[in-house]
């Protein structure tokens, strides 16, 4: 896997992690004692936390590190796929930078990527996580 891809798949497992507990960024602050803008940072990909974060922050909702690694794996064949998409078609239209505001276009248009993703990847997450015994919330990202 490539490092733009895991660096991705952090990304991405950051913005997992909160959905399956539920809970807003304030929210997970208080349980995870990450300040809100670190967790914004991290789900921007703008900061990637070190190991022994991402391990405490799964560790917090109740995903062990060995399934944390699934996670990855998993979001990183999908970081891997979609690049490999783009680089065969191209940008869509509607994601090509403005020229007022094109970084926070895409970055808005990022986190709204990763929302789906993990909706649609819920259903598997949950099954393979179901021997964790936690109890998921299935509530949408606020």
């Amino acid at each position: 896997m490539g490092l733009t891809a895991e660096r991705d798949a952090v990304r991405l497992a950051v913005v997992v992690l909160r959905y399956l507990e539920g809970r807003s960024q304030r929210q997970v602050e208080a349980i995870s004692g990450v300040d809100q803008r670190r967790w914004s940072r991290y789900e921007l990909g703008q900061v990637t936390p070190r190991r022994s974060t991402l391990e405490r922050l799964a560790r917090d909702v109740g995903v062990s590190p060995s399934r944390l690694d699934q996670l990855l794996a998993v979001l990183g064949q999908i970081c891997e796929e979609s690049r490999a998409h783009r680089v065969r078609t191209g940008p869509p239209a509607d994601l090509e930078p403005s020229e007022s505001d094109g970084r926070e276009d895409l970055r808005k248009a990022a986190l709204e990527v990763a929302a789906e993703i993990a909706e649609s990847l819920e259903p598997l997450m949950l099954d393979s996580l179901a021997d964790l015994e936690v109890p998921f919330k299935t509530q949408s990202l606020p």
